[in-house]
């Protein structure tokens, strides 16, 4: 599994506009990465932006895997939908 206390975003920029998948074989493209004002200058925080067309998802943690990346839990937000469809965000800080 991701260790998720040591990814950056550089890490998710890399694979920007790829799929993360759920166990059931539906999955989420990851659509955004952004740079957030971080808590210390050791750390650094951002924020995923992940769109699916019709997906409906509680505020949860999910599992999800990535070809390159690997396995990883992620705490997702329903954002507000958009003509890219359902928009969910995960922050890490």
């Amino acid at each position: 599994m991701l260790d998720l206390s040591t990814v950056t975003h550089s890490d998710f920029e890399a694979v920007l506009q790829t799929m993360f998948q759920f166990p059931n074989g539906d999955g989420l493209q990851l659509i955004g990465v952004n740079k957030l004002p971080s808590p210390s200058p050791r750390q650094q925080a951002f924020s995923l932006l992940f769109a699916h067309p019709t997906l409906v998802l509680p505020q949860s943690i999910q599992a999800l895997s990535h070809a390159q990346m690997g396995e990883l839990q992620v705490f997702l937000v329903p954002i507000q939908p958009d003509g890219r469809g359902r928009l969910y965000e995960a922050v890490f800080n």
